[in-house]
């Protein structure tokens, strides 16, 4: 059997080189008609003429091909396993990872400057909830839970407060919610006057004036509008029969003046770093108010509050209140330092019964005035005022004068006398100097024998030499300077030779 397989594979390898001798001879670019494939006979895809009958010894030596036979000229591509596990789960990465491209959110610079700003509301709300008006009392949203509106009597103020912080803005910019809460405190304030229920007002005051302590530029410019009508309505209950010398027992335990002007002064502080808003801060100020407050039937810590805040009031157009018609200031001026130089010479009246005022609180009070005073002098319009003022400068030098003589009794308060004599010394020099026009004989006739207390004052100043330290160490060399240049407008030479000869005959003995 093998040597008849050997023979055919012979035959057909002959067979296999005719014909490809014969392909080879053929002429290039003959056409041929081309022949019908003979079915093979085998029935089973392989050309009958390309099957070889090998030897044993061929066949055992060589390995069987069992690939399936592909085109001539083409590669076989393998697919990799079809196992669904592998690409499901490289599918489904993809998948997560462009749903969350999707979802990043792209922050812009303005964004992220918000995020760095630290979010200090809920620190500012919690420093407020803890606040107490002092150790002797409970917290005081624990102690606004006894009171309730006579129109709402079941809800406490505690309620009302409480009931109302949801509603507060809670986005950016974080400094609106230091600002609403101030609304609030203002709201339930100005309710009470609506209401005429003023116990509450002390405590809800004290809270408004902390939270200003703790923010005072940040809120006060943004609550003027409700601040200033709420305050000075709740002032005129006590301040009014005070100035018409009536009655006031009804709010004499509820209604605090002094820590209203307190308020007021705060704010006004807080909005002096802005001209903007210290202009809208006076111009809601009430000239009837400030005038009140500064008569002689008012405390002195009211009086002196209300000074310290006309001190800040000095703009470039305007002292004190800003009037809408610009033409009638000056005469608003002239009011206001008329009010202010009064208490120069003159005493507060006290209720019956109280006692006088100590020669100390006294000097300090008057030392404000002056302060004032010079704090007016600083604009061009109030010094102008200060000027033309019929009485302004003999008030003055008649608190000068009354200082020099206190300070000669070596009080226990020297040092505050001092500074009445240096502040005075240099407010006449500015004055004097500034206008020239002043007629200083006429402007002493209003205090008695005022043109002698201003020389006596000036003369025991420059003169001081032998007055064994009364005068002390508070005055600066540039005030004796003034003291100097004031005496000699004042006399001429030979009336300056004689003065000083007094004092030298008068040190001597």
């Amino acid at each position: 059997m093998e040597f008849v397989k050997r023979d055919l594979f012979e035959e057909s390898e002959k067979v296999r080189s005719l014909r490809r001798q014969k392909e080879r001879s053929a002429p290039v670019g003959e056409v041929t008609t081309p022949k019908k494939d003979k079915t093979s006979a085998f029935r089973d895809g392989f050309d009958d003429d390309e099957i070889q009958v090998l030897s044993p010894s061929k066949f055992a030596g060589r390995k069987s091909n069992q690939s399936s036979p592909r085109k001539a000229g083409a590669k076989r591509k393998r697919k990799g396993p079809e196992s669904p596990a592998a690409p499901l789960e490289i599918a489904q990465d993809e998948a997560v990872a462009q749903q969350e491209a999707t979802n990043a959110v792209v922050l812009d610079d303005a964004q992220l400057e918000k995020l760095r700003k630290p979010d200090d509301r809920l620190d500012f709300l919690e420093t407020i909830l803890d606040h107490k008006i002092d150790r002797d009392h409970l917290k005081t949203l624990e102690e606004l839970t006894k009171f309730s509106f006579p129109s709402a009597p079941d809800e406490s103020f505690t309620s009302l407060f409480l009931g109302k912080l949801p509603t507060l803005s809670t986005k950016q910019p974080t400094s609106d919610f230091p600002i609403e809460l101030c609304q609030l405190i203002i709201s339930l304030w100005s309710r009470c006057l609506t209401e005429k229920y003023y116990k509450p007002i002390t405590l809800l005051l004290d809270l408004l004036t902390f939270a200003l302590e703790l923010r005072t530029t940040a809120i006060a410019p943004y609550i003027l509008d409700t601040l200033l009508p709420t305050a000075q309505a709740t002032c005129d209950l006590v301040a009014v029969p005070r100035f018409l010398r009536e009655s006031f027992a009804e709010y004499a335990n509820d209604i605090d003046v002094h820590a209203c002007l307190t308020t007021l002064h705060l704010a006004a502080l807080g909005c002096m770093p802005c001209k903007e808003h210290i202009t809208r801060f006076w111009r809601q100020m009430r000239l009837d108010f400030v005038l009140m407050t500064l008569s002689q039937q008012q405390p002195v810590q009211d009086f002196d509050m209300m000074l310290q805040l006309l001190a800040m009031s000095v703009l470039k157009d305007s002292i004190g209140p800003i009037s809408l018609e610009p033409e009638s200031q000056s005469d608003q001026i002239k009011y206001i330092i008329d009010r202010v130089a009064f208490l120069l010479i003159n005493s507060p009246v006290l209720p019956e019964g109280q006692a006088k005022h100590d020669a100390r609180t006294l000097a300090k009070f008057r030392l404000q005035i002056v302060t004032t005073l010079t704090a007016f002098s600083l604009s061009s319009l109030g010094s102008s005022v200060l000027a033309q003022h019929s009485h302004a400068i003999g008030r003055i030098t008649k608190s000068l004068s009354d200082s020099f003589d206190t300070l000669y009794s070596y009080p226990s308060h020297h040092a505050i006398l001092i500074q009445i004599i240096t502040k005075s010394i240099r407010l006449l020099h500015h004055l004097v100097v500034t206008h020239p026009e002043i007629d200083m004989q006429r402007k002493l006739s209003v205090v008695h024998g005022g043109s002698q207390k201003y020389l006596l004052a000036l003369s025991r100043l420059n003169f001081s030499d032998g007055d064994g330290g009364v005068l002390g160490a508070g005055i600066g060399e540039e005030t004796f300077k003034m003291t100097l240049e004031l005496l000699e407008l004042a006399v001429t030479p030979e009336e300056g030779d004689a003065v000083q000869d007094a004092f030298v005959a008068s040190s001597a003995e």
